[in-house]
């Protein structure tokens, strides 16, 4: 390689970074965990150590263009890709964690589009909509599902950079866990208002969060307290006539727990990392018993209607909706109006707590958990969990 193109190279990379770090502290920070390389690799690659450049590839790039292939590499490193592609088919899940990458990248530089070597950043799912809805294995299986294996020739390969290293680091937790370090580190130290693109706001919590809650033994007092072995709907068909006789429950072993209401508070008093940590905590509820089911709304004045979930990418894909004055009068409203006919078996409702609470007639019988965040508010009825993420 050409001794003074490194050189060249070096000072422009280590100038961008400086200016990245300067514009964009969160990714200025996480750059400063990676080291810059040269090799003839043609266009750049990481290995979550290094960030990999063909001189002769970076000579060709304007400082925009080279910046973004800079934060491209980055975002690989803290989104985990290159650890989680085992067993998957190459070609499609590196065109997907590229669509995913590329689409937080434009919303946190606030730009339509980028061309890179004559390439236009891809960064649209099959369905159309933006990667940075989804994570790179739910791109990875609308790429399947939708055009299989012909979608190599449809979309074309990465021009900018290069995955094939991943296959040599692929499922490394060490570096995982290292990389979930980095990204809380990065985002306690800049603060506040710090340019966080909202895409990364639930990796960022991800990162931060260990369960405030026992999320097990909830689930499990509400389970005991509050299930049976035996119900009256439907009942027991091998037998007819004037009795109604009770069926039993096949599992009441506290392993199964469907149709739980979780509403979330998305008011103005409800700060974006609490958000971010309300669905951490419903991630945990999920992940912990044996199957957790249900529902989600998110509501201030007014409530949205219930999104179902049944595992955890359900509830990443859900975008938080509000932003006004807070009722919890609209959580018991919709339940009357709209749920009468199946009950949830219990509602949680994470909030912090600050409006006038309804009469516990309002709730029509349903077991009701308050989850409350960041302050001392005392419900008048319902079980209540205090959770604090300050």
């Amino acid at each position: 390689m050409d001794q003074a193109q490194i050189r060249q190279t070096a000072g422009r990379l280590i100038a961008l970074r400086a200016e990245l770090l300067s514009r964009y502290p969160f990714f200025g920070r996480l750059l400063l965990r990676l080291s810059f390389g040269f090799a003839e690799c043609e266009t750049a690659y990481t290995d979550m150590s290094r960030i990999v450049f063909d001189p002769a590839f970076a000579s060709k790039l304007e400082d925009e263009q080279l910046s973004f292939v800079i934060l491209h590499e980055l975002m690989h490193c803290v989104l985990k890709h290159c650890t989680r592609g085992e067993g998957k088919l190459h070609l499609l899940y590196n065109i997907a964690c590229d669509i995913v990458v590329n689409s937080i990248l434009l919303e946190a530089l606030d730009i339509s589009g980028i061309k890179i070597a004559g390439e236009s950043a891809m960064h649209l799912t099959p369905k159309g909509e933006e990667g940075r809805l989804y994570s790179a294995e739910e791109v990875y299986e609308m790429l399947i599902k939708e055009g299989g294996k012909d979608f190599p020739e449809i979309y074309g390969a990465s021009s900018f950079d290069r995955h094939d290293i991943w296959v040599r680091i692929a499922a490394d937790s060490i570096m995982e866990d290292v990389w979930d370090k980095y990204t809380k580190a990065a985002a306690g130290g800049t603060g506040a208002g710090s340019g966080i693109p909202e895409s990364l706001r639930r990796v960022v919590a991800a990162a931060e969060h260990k369960p405030k809650i026992s999320w097990r033994q909830v689930l499990h007092d509400y389970i005991r307290h509050n299930r049976g072995d035996y119900v009256f709907s439907p009942p027991d068909r091998r037998y007819s006539g004037e009795f109604i006789l009770p069926s039993f429950q096949e599992n009441v072993s506290g392993e199964e727990v469907d149709n739980i209401w979780y509403v979330i508070d998305t008011s103005g008093s409800v700060r974006p990392h609490e958000i971010a940590e309300a669905f951490e905590e419903i991630k945990d509820a999920i992940e912990q018993p044996g199957t957790v089911e249900g529902f989600v709304s998110f509501f201030d004045c007014e409530i949205t209607e219930p999104i179902a979930f049944g595992k955890v990418e359900d509830i990443d894909k859900m975008i938080p909706v509000g932003g006004g004055g807070t009722s919890f009068h609209v959580i018991f409203e919709y339940l009357a109006a709209h749920m009468k006919e199946k009950l949830p078996r219990v509602i949680v409702i994470i909030t912090d707590g600050c409006a006038s609470f309804p009469d516990e007639a309002k709730a029509l019988g349903v077991p009701v958990i308050w989850l409350i965040v960041n302050s001392g508010k005392k419900p008048p009825f319902g079980e209540t969990v205090y959770i604090r993420t300050e």
